[in-house]
């Protein structure tokens, strides 16, 4: 699609690229984009005790902590991502916001991950043709619990890497009795591919783990316990979310929304920053965690750990909105040091991680990131704002070219292509990254931020959303109406009432065979999602949702009549009318109206009713009795409505 007439290219963008771009396709062209969607763990997976000295000696614990099967399974908002990926840019490997450049770092890898930077870089590994009989051959011997369903192979069109339905036959809930050590390291190579496939290095490939991948797994399960390799898994992890950042802001199409990389910490990052999709949880200090040489909570375990809520007034998987609210964000907006010794502090009293500082000094480092055949720049210089230092000098934030023979592809390439020798270069920088570290000193500054503003602002693009340069004129005409619009609350209400649905339904299937723990817990959890309805529906919370019931009050009964016959309508002194010509209402302020004829017998000042003559006999607690009218003959209802009319006519007199 051409561009409009006179558009030009902002100066910090490159052209090619940015007539690719997502944001160009929305805040130029006009065009309307949806979100994305990733390959994420739809499933948790329980620790066996046994691998934990393996994935304490590796470094990958405190990640496999965040997704353990004991914790509630993390929501993932893809609308929230899809709208942090429109600012993503390739040409500076940043987010291109009204309040400045910002971008996930190393240091916010180490705070929300707790994953290792120290170690070998996670470059390509060639594996041989012959992958797949060599895995088959060592998981065949594997002996599972007897419970547990009978073990398949996957097939050899399987050319990419293992399935997940595999790899998820050999679970620590399937680890039998008394299994051998080779068993135990069986189970704790198939976790580690899943961990790998589906939390750290997500892809496009849904259904199986890359095969490249296979190496690292057998090195933390078969590796000399005290000589376990040591990667660089959070950089790795980095670059992976780099190369799905920059792959995914240039898909403006719906057939292929998938976005690779990290998930999980590109989310965690969006709620330490920004306010804008953040879930309502409970902000209380870690408790009940065991904090050692490398096991212990991470920043990111307030987000993993609790369940998260949102109030009415607050948006949740809406694209559009997120993209409105990024388009008008400011800088008291923006949580710039989320990780000061306070806020450490006043989470983990007891401590975080020792991973997540152990590394602090690559945080600064410009060396590129390495992960299989991807090769990021870590443009670290441009955000150090979010390092509490002093931003770059605008002449040295221009973007930098993009290296054209530093992206690489394995699409048409020749399936026995090797690719380790190709990027042994960029594998070995890694090993000097110590030496390419930004030395900025200054604090920051708020002077030299807004100078640099005044700058940057002018040479990009930071809203998403289009505005037309002249609106449209058109006669109005008296057939039109206003345009109708769904409110937020009545999605959400929308999404509740199909879960509440959803779980009437699962329950009616299966109540004749449940637990009474079961029925309550089915019952709890409707009783739940109505409260969600009312919170959707009302601006109060759930517990002010309705108006407060007031104790019923109950009159003591009255003193039971001495036996005999029953006075007409229970009338123990003659009626009295008022004299003829009497008004009622007819002066200034008047309000009363004239007294039916059962209340004759009221007597003044009294706030309280004669009861009816049915309930003389009325006691607090017991069942009401019958009227008397249900067991009266027609001849006596005859000779009450005669009695009616006649006392009507003398009062019409």
């Amino acid at each position: 699609m051409a561009a409009p007439q006179g558009y030009v290219t902002p100066e910090l963008l490159d052209a090619a690229t940015d007539r690719k771009h997502r944001s160009y396709f929305s805040a130029v062209l006009g065009c309307s984009l949806g979100q994305f969607r990733a390959r994420v763990p739809m499933e948790t997976m329980v620790l066996d005790p046994r691998w934990l000295p393996r994935l304490r000696a590796s470094g990958l614990l405190p990640l496999a902590r965040l997704v353990e099967g004991e914790r509630p399974r993390f929501s993932y908002d893809f609308s929230l991502l899809a709208a942090l990926v429109d600012r993503w840019r390739p040409e500076t490997h940043t987010l291109h916001l009204t309040v400045g450049e910002m971008a996930p770092t190393l240091q916010d890898v180490s705070y929300l991950l707790g994953l290792p930077l120290r170690g070998d870089a996670m470059g390509p590994t060639d594996v041989g043709q012959g992958w797949r009989d060599d895995l088959l051959d060592r998981f065949g011997r594997v002996q599972r619990r007897s419970t547990a369903q009978a073990y398949r192979e996957f097939a050899p069109t399987h050319t990419g890497g293992p399935p997940k339905w595999w790899i998820l036959q050999f679970k620590a809930d399937d680890i039998r009795v008394g299994a051998t050590e080779y068993e135990v390291a069986r189970h704790l190579e198939a976790y580690v591919l899943w961990l790998m496939g589906w939390a750290m290095f997500c892809s496009s490939a849904g259904s199986f783990v890359p095969k490249h991948l296979l190496p690292f797994a057998r090195y933390v399960a078969d590796g000399p316990l005290e000589a376990i390799p040591q990667f660089s898994w959070g950089s790795a992890v980095l670059a992976a979310t780099y190369r799905g950042l920059c792959t995914s802001c240039l898909k403006s199409s719906g057939a292929e929304p998938i976005f690779g990389g990290c998930p999980l910490l590109l989310q965690l990052w969006v709620h330490e920053r920004f306010q804008i999709g953040r879930p309502v949880i409970v902000h209380s200090p870690y408790e009940a965690y065991i904090v050692d040489d490398v096991d212990g909570p991470t920043m990111g375990s307030l987000w993993c750990d609790r369940r998260f809520a949102y109030a009415h007034v607050q948006t949740r998987k809406s694209y559009p909105d997120f993209v409105g609210q990024f388009d008008v964000l400011r800088d008291d907006e923006v949580r710039w040091e989320p990780y000061s010794v306070e806020a450490v502090g006043s989470r983990a009293p007891e401590g975080l991680s020792p991973l997540c500082v152990r590394d602090a000094e690559y945080w600064r480092t410009r060396s590129p990131l390495v992960f299989d055949i991807y090769v990021e720049e870590h443009a670290v210089h441009r955000v150090l704002r979010q390092l509490d230092c002093r931003a770059s000098d605008p002449s040295t934030a221009t973007r930098a070219p993009v290296r054209a023979n530093d992206v690489f592809t394995r699409q048409g390439q020749s399936v026995g292509q090797l690719w380790a020798p190709r990027l042994a270069e960029f594998v070995a920088k890694w090993t000097t990254a110590l030496d390419h570290v930004v030395l900025e000193g200054r604090p920051h500054d708020d002077a030299a931020w807004g100078h640099f503003l005044r700058w940057y602002l002018p040479r990009t693009r930071v809203r998403v959303l289009s505005t037309p340069q002249e609106l449209p004129r058109r006669t109005p005409s008296v057939t039109d109406s206003y345009r109708t619009q769904r409110d937020q609350g009545a999605s959400l209400t929308h999404d509740v009432v199909r879960q509440i649905h959803a779980e009437a339904l699962s329950y009616s299937r299966s109540s004749l065979t449940m637990a009474p723990q079961q029925h309550k817990a089915a019952y709890d959890k409707i009783v739940e999602l109505c409260k969600r309805v009312s919170r959707s529906l009302s601006c109060r919370n759930d517990d002010v949702g309705f108006p407060p019931q007031q104790p019923m009050f109950r009159a003591p009964a009255p003193t039971p009549p001495p036996p005999g016959p029953v006075p007409l309508y229970a009338q123990t002194t003659p009626m009295t009318y008022p004299p003829l010509g009497t008004q009622y209402g007819t002066h200034a302020g008047s309000l009363s109206r004239p007294p039916p004829y059962y209340q004759d017998a009221f007597v003044a000042g009294t706030s309280s009713r004669p009861a009816p003559y049915y309930q003389d006999s009325f006691a607090a607690g017991t069942s009401r009795p019958r009227p008397l009218e249900w067991d009266m003959t027609l001849a006596q209802r005859q000779t009450i409505a005669t009695e009616l009319a006649t006392l009507h006519t003398v009062h019409q007199e």
